[in-house]
């Protein structure tokens, strides 16, 4: 396919533009002096210079209708600007106009349409700059045989060569797909700003209806994101893919009565979007935004900080792979004393990882259908788990729980994985393993036990393996004092 590439002191489009197969980069770099579009073996180019004051210097008032690229690249009569803006009817207007809009050195913002979507593999789409917007319009990097690539903002995690957005929006109207339309594995989709990301569109890197996996999704704000919009990796007949969510800090929280602070709608000022504007609050996240989310994807929240899981707290129904991970921090509920209750499906884990500590109250993991319930671990890299009461106990199986504390100790109240229904389910196994830790189980469950994983159909397994503390501690049944547990394990 062939490239096209738009690269000035600040960027704006509002047609269309298209590169089957091929790479569309729109590109803001601060100070450039001159924008300039073409494309390879093409005679026709156009050259946007700003003037000595920095204001166009006649017909102020001139307006363009949006064009395509070829329209654009024969107009005559558009003078020396400094950039183009564009209204909220979708009009463009030269720099110094009556809407008095000035672009941003770095400023690289889209109303229209840009395809690279390909009867192959699909091409690719790069939208950079210090701001990033896609108020509305499609970005289109399908292919019949695989999803291609696009980057809004920088790669993944803000790694690679590309240059990095601090500020990046994506709009409510802003349609983003790297599909596979026939046989192939989904794109790659990613969002990124080093400060602030503030997405409210949609993702679609689906595979393909006749074979194929879901493509890899990634919204990130290195200090504070918004998510408010949807992404879709599904396969009809492969994996699904997976959504990763990125800030640096996280909190989580349930989806009523109040949204999140980053969860607030879009507020407007006359028209006007100032990508500039800082984010108020901490970084939240609600279920009701992740929902959807996990019905379609592997989801993964990340941050390099702490994160918070605001309880009580309910899920909706998670019916594929959550993670949840502080790569440099801890996660913690708000208050222990109050819990955390997840509807997680079968085929499901959830997946709760930490360098530091890991602090929860009681955590109840159910379905609302009738099949097993899905699994739960919790690691810890570096510090503590210390948890409540643990319970996966369902009459049509129940889920299995896995406690990793590589650094650390372990301590929970009881864990209950038993079945004791007709139903045909089974007990859940139980792992619990430290490598230089103790594990303290101080209560016990319904039954007693401080352990439970019998069921009358087949009962789960117990596995402890622990490191005995710095005194060497034996494990004792019945003395939770140092190392061991205050009831029986129950594996009947």
């Amino acid at each position: 396919g062939q490239d096209l590439a738009l690269i000035g002191n600040s960027v704006i489009n509002t047609g269309s533009l298209s590169a089957p197969g091929g790479e569309i980069l729109l590109l803001a770099v601060p100070n450039a002096e001159t924008v300039r579009l073409s494309q390879p073996g093409m005679l026709l180019s156009l050259e946007i210079e700003p003037t000595a004051t920095g204001f166009i210097t006649a017909n102020s008032a001139t307006t363009i209708d949006p064009l395509s690229l070829p329209q654009l690249l024969t107009q005559s009569d558009i003078g020396n600007a400094t950039g183009l803006a564009v209204t909220p009817e979708g009009q463009i207007l030269l720099t110094g106009s009556g809407l008095r809009l000035d672009p941003t050195p770095g400023l690289t913002a889209i109303t229209g349409n840009l395809n690279s979507s390909s009867i192959s593999q699909g091409g690719s789409i790069g939208l950079l700059g210090t701001q990033v917007i896609a108020l509305s319009g499609e970005l289109q990097a399908s292919g019949d045989l695989g999803g291609g690539k696009i980057w809004i903002g920088g790669n993944y995690k803000g790694e690679g060569n590309l240059p990095n957005a601090s500020q990046t929006f994506i709009g409510p109207e802003a349609q983003i797909s790297a599909n596979a339309t026939l046989a192939g594995s989904g794109g790659q989709v990613i969002v990124w700003a080093d400060d602030s990301t503030r997405f409210y569109g949609s993702i679609a890197a689906t595979g393909g209806p006749q074979g194929g996996n879901g493509g890899f999704v990634e919204v990130s704000g290195k200090e504070y994101l918004t998510y408010r919009g949807s992404a879709d990796v599904s396969a009809a007949q492969g994996q699904k893919g997976q959504l990763l969510l990125d800030p640096s800090s996280l909190s989580i929280i349930d989806s009523a009565p109040l949204p999140g602070s980053l969860d607030a709608t879009l507020s407007t000022n006359g028209g006007t979007l100032n990508a500039t504007d800082a984010d108020a609050g901490a970084n939240t996240v609600s279920w009701s935004q992740i929902g959807g989310s996990v019905d379609a994807a592997d989801v993964i929240l990340e941050a390099t900080g702490d994160i918070t899981i605001a309880a009580p707290l309910t899920s909706p129904a998670i019916s594929n792979n959550l993670v949840i991970r502080s790569t440099q921090g801890s996660i913690r509920a708000s208050t222990v004393a109050t819990p955390l209750l997840l509807y997680v499906g079968e085929l499901a884990t959830v997946t709760l990882s930490a360098n530091g500590d890991v602090t929860l109250g009681n955590v109840t993991l159910t379905n609302n259908a009738t099949a097993q319930v899905g699994n739960l671990q919790i690691t810890s890299l570096s510090g503590n788990i210390s948890v409540g009461n643990i319970q996966t106990s369902y009459p049509y199986g129940s889920g299995d729980v896995t406690l990793t504390a590589l650094a650390g100790n372990i301590q929970f109240a009881s864990i209950d994985t038993s079945n004791g229904s007709g139903f045909g389910g089974t007990g859940g196994d139980v792992t619990l393993a430290t490598n230089r830790g103790v594990v303290q189980g101080t209560g016990t469950a319904a039954s007693g036990a401080t352990i439970d994983t019998s069921s009358v159909n087949a009962a789960g397994n117990i596995t402890i393996t622990h490191g005995g503390g710095p005194n060497n501690w034996a494990f004792q049944v019945g003395l939770p004092t140092f190392n061991g547990t205050a009831g029986a394990l129950n594996a009947a």
